[in-house]
């Protein structure tokens, strides 16, 4: 069978692939390797496989995208040998091993245990109360740059059960709701310094007014605080007379002091954190006008901001697609990002909770598949970051923050849409 080359002549690929590795290195850490390469100019290149010494399945089998692969769960002072193989694609859609394979041979170093010294630091002025069924204990920490907190013993047995009381948590709350409040001039959230004095010319931000709005309405849920609900009305307010377009609808990047409009970029994570805060404002304030306005957002995500394969990122004013600076970084500019989908799905979480509308539910539960096939890597066990059109990761780049922030909403979602599975 034979496939034709451009500029003319054929080539017998689904026998014979000849393509070559260039600068096949490694890298070793506890108890795994990182290989990487430079791909071949070869139009028929479809990625990399890589053998473990006899194994019959490969231990990685990556796309033509990638030049790094991570094996893990490698034994620390074994030594293992790995067949770095490209391969090709025939005129039937079969992928064809080359037959230039690189081999490597890598002895990962034996790790000692370690031995080290019991910590010595002393907590000094130890003392304690106690209440109805409890002991409260206090205590000044010692001046020690590797003291990192303390464990409790009860009887011999360590004890977890820590956690702030009830007018500990209040009297936090109420602190961060002050320092909040001071930020505001009624026209929106500004900037203080470290003095806590209000720059009242200040650029102000709709995503920052809409996580504000936020959390003042689920401090009132939580501590039923008049005062507290009064802030999450001004929050609603300010998002609803100056940051939505009422011309072309959608939210705002950023504002002027005075409220008008001063980066008119109309972002799909910035439309995704205002459906969080208006879902819990209206579950605080049982204003249906904020839930209305919150599926009106939903509606234009879905209609405007996506295309056949996901969540598009950056829009003009009258939502025409432009380059998405915001999200991107490292050199890169992506047509979609796991950052936007997770807080729409963050978003759709809140709606759908406080809402029970269908169609939420069912994008949720899409989003969730999109997650499990195009942003979680299984085999680096990580979310990949910035993507093509396509969802094809465009950055090695990982991104620890929001690994364990997916994880959470993630669990969140299911736990809304009571679905464990």
């Amino acid at each position: 069978m034979l496939l034709q080359l451009r500029g003319g002549g054929t080539t017998q690929i689904d026998k014979n692939y000849n393509a070559e590795l260039k600068n096949v290195e490694h890298k070793l850490y506890d108890s795994c390797v990182i290989i990487t390469w430079e791909n071949p100019d070869d139009e028929f290149f479809k990625g990399v496989r890589i053998y473990k010494g006899d194994d019959a399945f490969p231990v990685f089998d990556g796309s033509s995208f990638e030049s790094l692969a991570e094996i893990a769960n490698l034994s620390n002072g074994e030594t293992y040998t790995f067949k770095i193989c490209p391969k090709g694609v025939s005129s039937e859609g079969i992928f064809i091993e080359g037959k230039n394979s690189v081999y490597k041979t890598v002895s990962l170093p034996k790790i000692p245990e370690e031995t080290e010294k019991p910590y010595t630091g002393k907590i000094s002025g130890l003392d304690y109360v106690c209440g109805d069924g409890n002991v409260t204990f206090t205590w000044e920490n010692p001046d020690d740059e590797k003291f990192s907190g303390l464990n409790l013993y009860v009887d011999g047995e360590f004890y977890e059960n820590f956690s702030l009381s009830d007018e500990e948590t209040n009297y936090l709350t109420q602190k961060i709701a002050q320092i909040v409040s001071s930020c505001s001039d009624r026209k929106g959230i500004t900037v203080i310094d470290y003095d806590l004095k209000l720059d009242k010319k200040a650029e102000k931000g709709c995503i920052l007014n809409s996580r504000i709005t936020w959390f003042f309405s689920n401090a009132y849920t939580l501590l039923k605080d008049e005062s507290l609900l009064d802030e999450a009305k001004h929050g609603y307010a300010f998002l609803k007379d100056y940051c939505l377009d009422k011309e072309y609808g959608g939210i705002y990047w950023s504002l002027n002091y005075d409220g008008t409009p001063k980066d008119t970029t109309k972002h799909t994570y910035n439309q995704a954190f205002c459906i969080y805060a208006l879902s819990s404002y209206y579950e605080a304030s049982g204003d249906a006008e904020a839930l209305e306005l919150a599926k009106k957002l939903f509606t234009l995500i879905e209609t405007t901001c996506m295309d056949e394969v996901g969540y598009l990122e950056a829009f003009t004013r009258d939502f025409k697609p432009e380059s998405n600076e915001k999200l991107s970084e490292n050199g890169v500019l992506a047509d979609k990002t796991m950052n936007t989908l997770l807080h729409v799905f963050e978003a759709y979480t809140e709606l759908y909770r406080v809402s029970g509308d269908l169609k939420v539910k069912r994008r949720l539960l899409w989003i969730m598949d999109l997650f499990g096939e195009k942003i979680y890597n299984p085999e680096l066990h990580r979310q990949e970051v910035f993507f093509d059109k396509h969802y094809n990761s465009i950055l090695d780049l990982h991104s620890y923050g929001h690994d364990i922030e997916t994880a959470w909403l993630i669990d969140r979602g299911c736990k809304v849409l009571d679905d464990p599975e």
